[in-house]
């Protein structure tokens, strides 16, 4: 994904992101407001080095101080000092860490308020010293006790000279040397540093959690942005899908509520000035560029899928061209579905039109008016314009004729596959500069690829924002299957900024 591409995506998603941005940075000042504070407390107790006598180390080694705090002995101690029943709660809120180089440990103590931590770190860091202490003093009390032992011992021989005697004085003295040690290494612990009184909650305050929050959404937001959008199939925006598809796009035809609330039909006649209006101007200018060499090309405009404006865009665009100057046709060939008779207000609802015209041509019925018509042959080019005139019906409009569906429509697909098609066509190109063909949708009909493939090029019309881009890849394969000739797409209902240049200079006073 290129930085064009992202930069867009984050914006045709800014809804979903500022959404994620603002339940994040929500839920984390509430958290922070509603959370109870946190105090810390920080007491050191120094070990010291073992001592030795005569080069021998000493016998008692303090137990590690992590393991130390953690036992049942240090808890209930602390317990005892705090005259707190509750062992397990106390012992949970304290931790403690080894200095790697003075090997100092410091007992951290947290509670909701600054003297209860204080308290709390105290009393494990004195609970510690003691526990240490009471180690030693044991290790010596064990020694004394071994030491009498073998006085008594001596005391029952006679002869203060025998091997016995002298063995046991030997082991006394041992012990006696062991004691000694054991006594310069005191104290093995020491409070060095009582626990101090916090001034200040720990952890972050409201606005620093807030911001965090604001980030973690914002991050959470382009994320979950970035995955709708590959998700997504719905066409995006005209850049990205001209080189998505590799056609070009002809017309940006932008969303107009007049349209929808049925006040505007043709934006050239109902309101000249309007973005919607300069648009089929700029379609107009694309498509001529597209068909200038030829005579009199037919268009075929049509829709992946129904309710895409493709009438709509056919009927603008036939009077964009017809106020140009030129003689323009407009063919209603969605005879399951015809609109262009809505949108001049029913004209031909009920005439006879292309399905009649098409059917005179292949059967040689009855045209209007009684004539009998027949299969054209060698010089008959004035008849056949005579024929495909009486279907032509007067919009209004200088230039611009119709010819609306026509009343037999029992079976489209086999009276567009009917030789009769091509006939009529050619009869309508001798009449105009100009013939838009306004097709069914290419999925909804099979009738679209045999009409476009008697046509110079189609136009596809899709919605911004709406039409599924496989159904558009599936429309310009049925299209391809009939070697019909793309000219490009119009997007419909595009969202138009306030610094689009439609806006900026069609209101300009």
């Amino acid at each position: 994904m290129s930085l064009n591409e992202f930069l867009t995506t984050i914006w045709r998603r800014k809804i979903t992101i500022v959404f994620c941005v603002v339940v994040a940075t929500a839920a984390a000042w509430g958290y922070a407001t509603t959370k109870a504070p946190s105090y810390q407390s920080n007491a050191v107790v120094t070990y010291a080095a073992t001592a030795t006598t005569n080069g021998s180390a000493s016998p008692f080694t303090p137990t590690p101080p992590l393991a130390a705090i953690a036992s049942t002995a240090v808890a209930e101690d602390a317990a005892h000092t705090l005259h707190d029943s509750n062992v397990a709660a106390t012992q949970a809120d304290v931790t403690g860490v080894v200095d790697p180089v003075t090997g100092a440990f410091t007992v951290t103590a947290t509670a909701s308020q600054p003297a209860q931590a204080q308290a709390i770190a105290q009393a494990y860091a004195t609970a510690l010293v003691n526990s240490t202490q009471a180690a030693s003093q044991a290790q010596i009390t064990k020694i004394n006790f071994i030491i009498t032992q073998l006085e008594q011992q001596i005391s029952t021989i006679n002869d203060p000279t025998s091997p016995q005697v002298v063995a046991l004085n030997s082991s006394i003295s041992s012990l006696e040397a062991q004691q000694a040690a054991i006594e310069i290494g005191e104290p093995y612990a020491t409070l060095t540093t009582p626990a101090d009184l916090p001034g200040a909650p720990v952890g972050y305050s409201s606005l620093k959690l807030a911001a965090i929050g604001a980030v973690a959404g914002l991050l959470l937001g382009i994320g979950l942005a970035l995955i709708r959008s590959r998700l997504d199939q719905r066409m995006r925006s005209a850049e990205y899908e001209e080189e998505e598809f590799h056609l070009p796009v002809l017309g940006e035809v932008p969303r107009d509520v007049s349209v929808k609330k049925g006040e505007v039909a043709i934006a050239l006649v109902q309101a000249p000035q309007s973005p919607l209006a300069e648009s089929m101007r700029d379609l107009r200018t694309s498509l001529r560029v597209a068909i200038h060499e030829t005579s009199c090309p037919v268009v075929a405009v049509t829709s992946p899928e129904p309710g895409e404006g493709k009438s709509f865009v056919a009927a603008n665009l036939a009077a964009a061209w017809a106020m140009s100057g030129s003689r323009v046709i407009m063919v209603s060939a969605d005879l399951r579905r015809p609109k262009l008779e809505t949108t001049f207000d029913g004209l031909g609802a009920s005439s006879p039109g292309f399905s009649d015209l098409i059917s005179a041509n292949w059967h040689g019925t009855r045209l209007p008016g009684g004539e009998q018509s027949h299969a054209p042959g060698a010089g008959e080019s004035a008849d056949r314009e005579t024929d495909a005139l009486k279907y032509l019906l007067d919009t209004g409009i200088w230039g611009l004729r119709l010819l609306p569906a026509g009343q037999q429509r029992e079976l489209p697909s086999e009276l567009f596959g009917s030789p009769g098609l091509s006939r009529s066509i050619e009869q309508l190109t001798e009449l105009a500069d100009l013939v838009i063909i306004d097709t069914p949708p290419v999925l909804a009909a099979a009738d679209t690829p045999i009409i476009a493939n008697h046509a110079d090029g189609t136009i596809i019309v899709v919605n911004e924002g709406s039409t599924d881009r496989r159904n558009l890849e599936r429309s310009l394969h049925r299209l391809g299957s009939t070697n019909s000739r793309v000219f490009g797409l119009v997007f419909n209902q595009v969202r138009l900024s306030s610094k689009d240049p439609y806006l900026a200079y069609s209101h300009q006073p």
